[in-house]
């Protein structure tokens, strides 16, 4: 009988299982075979007039009109795609048809939030962005009562919003007893009812369905109307990854209301001695991408046909607080002094505190005077290379231009931590040229830290398309040569150039000159602008 039983389950999920295969699916492929112009008059004839504050590209046109005929959609777009103007911009057409007063985003990093408000000034600037990332639940509760279209947070901030502590069996080292986060239904309630939109920027973050994170980002998604996801890298070697993030998206439309399905139609599914393993079915590849594509639109940069074959794109960035205050007391140190030498001192420290560190000088007994380099609590810059490097398409590589020895120190650190394959060409290695070489000739090696000072010139570097200047330099010619290891004859892809700069600091300035084709240290040192304009 326990025999029949289980032959006879076997049975009916074999059949759910063809059946799941079977289905009739949506296909969005053709939309990349629209002219331009065609896609502009479907958009004038949408249900509600829609103006672009700027103007999209055909890719971004082509996206923007799908989410405006589907309330729930995945976008697969590398990166410099622009899936943020997409998003805005569906955020702006539904708000005008009154379906949405208010949109939550949720992105990795509090840097992102940030970075989500100057997308807004710049293409959808009747919008009102609230972030919500400091302070405890009631300080965030608070933001959220704010008046405002766009709400971002981080997803690590769900928690504190969606969550409390209970206490579990166990008493901690100090002797208290042991707690750990659960939902709070009442705390998810009193969030979630305040949205109509949800947007999930790189929504790979919530690939594990297992986790926490999977389960707060359910529960906003199955209030929502509408809801949609952005990612350049939906999922690394394993496609079990793009269950979770379906999922929460169009509630199982397309890979199946439960992961068991999900699995049982993709994977084949065995012991291996430790415990159980589940194997993608490599002759499952093709009929796994038309599945997907029910609900999701993938985009590669070779498709961008319309973009620049050189994109830049400054990235403002803030100081943590207790390097601001050190920024803070310098400059009001500066006030009273102006000759050649304390200027020069000044700039180099200010210059310094944007990228997280500053060389202070010691009496040591034995040593006498002694220069360190004194590190801040938190770099933004970090973040953004370990984001950037996040979105990064799998075969592109990326070189990072620094001007500091302890820049170059600190991003080595960060991608070692980070267990991610890099090259240098700085003071962090003996043998410069063999890193240089490993670069050029590993796949594996993607990255690339170079100090702008050494390898400004000399260097080939056509086989990366991605650039990063952590720090600006104030060199006219520095800045050229090294744009040009990347960008010359020979580059078959498009190229991305990120420049970072610390708002209202010394950096906006020396980015701002070195566009100019000016040096701001030469203006400095040469009295043509003062110490305090800085």
């Amino acid at each position: 009988h326990t025999a029949y039983r289980r032959q006879r389950q076997m049975c009916i999920r074999d059949r759910a299982i063809g059946d799941f295969l079977d289905r009739e699916l949506d296909d969005f492929l053709w939309i990349k075979n629209e002219n331009e112009k065609d896609l502009i008059a479907a958009i004038a004839e949408l249900p509600a007039q829609h103006t672009f504050h700027t103007k999209p590209y055909k890719h971004q046109a082509a996206s923007f009109y799908i989410g405006a005929c589907l309330n729930s959609f995945l976008y697969f777009l590398d990166m410099g795609a622009g899936k943020t103007f997409i998003s805005l911009n569906l955020i702006k057409y539904y708000k005008n048809m009154d379906k949405v007063t208010k949109t939550l985003v949720v992105v990795p990093n509090v840097l992102n939030i940030a970075g989500w408000k100057e997308e807004i000034s710049i293409h959808a600037p009747n919008l009102k962005h609230v972030g919500i990332y400091e302070g405890n639940i009631e300080s965030r509760f608070n933001s959220l009562k704010e008046e405002g279209d766009v709400y971002v947070i981080n997803y690590d901030g769900l928690q504190t919003l969606m969550t409390s502590f209970v206490e579990v069996p166990g008493k901690t080292a100090s002797g208290k007893k042991k707690k750990k986060r659960k939902i709070d239904e009442k705390l998810v309630k009193s969030f979630v009812q305040r949205f109509q939109m949800v947007i999930f920027d790189e929504i790979h973050f919530i690939k594990n369905s297992d986790t926490m994170r999977y389960k707060l980002c359910k529960k906003i998604a199955k209030n929502c109307s509408y809801r949609y996801g952005l990612t350049g890298t939906p999922f690394g070697r394993d496609p079990h990854d793009l269950w979770a993030e379906f999922n929460v998206i169009d509630n199982g439309e397309t890979l199946g209301t439960t992961l068991g399905i999900f699995r049982g139609a993709f994977f084949n599914t065995k012991s291996n001695g430790f415990g159980i393993v589940h194997e993608f079915k490599k002759e499952m590849k093709r009929k796994l991408n038309k599945t997907i594509q029910h609900r999701s639109l993938r985009y590669e940069d070779k498709e961008f046909e319309d973009l620049p074959s050189k994109v830049e794109t400054d990235v403002p960035l803030m100081m943590a607080p207790d390097a601001l205050m050190y920024y803070e007391q310098l400059k009001k140190e500066s006030y009273e002094k102006d000759d050649e030498e304390v200027r020069t001192n000044f700039y180099a420290k200010w210059r310094q505190i944007c990228s997280g560190f500053v060389y202070e000088n010691i009496e040591d007994d034995e040593l006498g005077k002694t220069k360190f380099a004194m590190e801040f609590s938190k770099t933004e810059k970090l973040d953004a290379v370990e984001i950037l490097i996040e979105d990064m398409p799998t075969d592109s590589k990326m070189v990072i231009f620094h001007v500091f020895n302890k820049s170059g120190e600190m991003i080595v650190e960060r991608l070692k931590k980070l267990k991610i394959p890099f090259a240098a060409v700085n003071s962090t290695v003996k043998d410069k040229v063999a890193d240089y070489n490993r670069f050029k000739n590993n796949p594996k090696c993607k990255i690339l830290v170079v100090n702008i000072g050494s390898g400004n010139a000399g260097l080939n570097l056509q086989n990366a398309n991605y650039v990063i200047n952590y720090e600006p330099t104030d060199r006219p010619i520095w800045y050229k040569q090294a744009m040009k290891r990347v960008y010359r004859t020979g580059q078959k892809k498009r190229c991305y150039f990120y420049h970072f700069h610390v708002k209202r600091s010394v950096e906006d300035k020396v980015l701002n000159f070195i566009k100019e084709g000016k040096s701001l240290f030469d203006a400095l040192i040469e009295g043509k602008i003062a110490l305090r304009e800085l």
